[in-house]
């Protein structure tokens, strides 16, 4: 039998290779959540260059007229709109069918942008529970057979040892697992609904 420090060096080595199998799960993660970003971005992009279009003006216009303390136009009240409407010459008929044409296409185009924002976020957090779970069931699968097999050659003989039960795996991977009593997919569910209300 060699000597401890080797056996040590061994089980370091093998507990630094399990480890670096979370990290890269944790490299997949914050990819979906860069993509997912980079979706939404895209999508905002979209929606204010057809604003910029429509209006006649730069998307760097578009933007300084979007920021959301510059959104003046756009919380105006009906009244506003038809005094807009009688000093440019518009009757008021026609100036409340705007209003309320405009109305209609600024909040169906706001919904379907938040939407589409949720599909994001959707996409981005629905491979992860499986993913999380697929990740720490094989961590700990590796873990306890490769523990096994270093433990028998440095006893110098191999023994039968008893086979991961899955099921008892699945159950203390749903255990709560926080100080708030949340297990993993909990978390993952709460991570996607904060990320939505901060977008």
């Amino acid at each position: 039998m060699k000597n401890p420090d080797y056996w040590a060096k061994r089980m370091s080595t093998l507990m630094d290779a399990e480890m670096h199998k979370a990290d890269d799960y944790g490299k997949d993660v914050s990819a979906a959540y860069r993509q997912a970003a980079r979706s939404m971005q895209a999508d905002i992009e979209k929606w204010c260059a057809k604003f910029a279009e429509n209006n006649g003006i730069s998307m760097a216009e578009a933007r300084k007229v979007l920021k959301k303390d510059e959104l003046e136009e756009f919380h105006w009240t009906v009244e506003e709109y038809i005094k807009h409407g009688e000093e440019n010459g518009i009757s008021a008929d026609w100036t409340k069918q705007l209003v309320n044409a405009s109305t209609r296409v600024h909040i169906n185009r706001l919904e379907a942008l938040q939407m589409q924002c949720y599909e994001h976020a959707h996409e981005a957090t629905d491979g992860l529970k499986s993913g999380l779970h697929d990740t720490l069931s094989s961590i700990y699968e590796d873990t306890y057979y490769h523990t096994a097999y270093e433990v028998q050659k440095a006893a110098g003989h191999g023994a039968p040892f008893a086979k991961i039960d899955t099921a008892q795996v699945d159950k203390v991977l749903s255990k709560p697992w926080a100080a708030d009593g949340a297990d993993f997919s909990e978390r993952i569910w709460k991570n996607r609904t904060q990320l939505l209300q901060e977008l």
